[in-house]
């Protein structure tokens, strides 16, 4: 029998010099930086806190999405699902909006 090996696939993420290499460990991480910026209160931040806040919001985002797309199989994406949308829409309320605003 051949053993199965996992598959390490060198993608730039754009604006990091992070690589997904379909390790499960980096992709928990991700998760739960994404899980806990959800609970901390943006409303208090300044602004350069908020775009500090947001940067590390798009990049463990990132790091999630390249994770689901290359490294799982379909059923596993599905439970990924939530929390990709739930850290969207977050990262939109918090970030998308508050950048057009502090942009005027």
């Amino acid at each position: 029998m051949h053993k199965r090996q996992s598959l390490r696939l060198p993608v730039q993420m754009p604006g990091s010099s992070q690589f997904a290499d379909c390790s499960a460990s980096r992709a928990q991480q991700c998760e739960t930086v994404l899980l806990a910026q959800q609970v901390n209160d943006a409303s208090r931040a300044t602004v350069p806190e908020l775009l500090t806040r947001c940067r590390y919001i798009r990049q463990n985002l990132n790091c999630l999405l390249n994770y689901t797309a290359l490294c799982l199989p379909l059923e596993q994406k599905e439970e990924k699902s939530q929390v990709i949308v739930s850290a969207r829409k977050y990262a939109y309320a918090t970030c998308e909006d508050r950048d057009a605003v502090k942009g005027k």
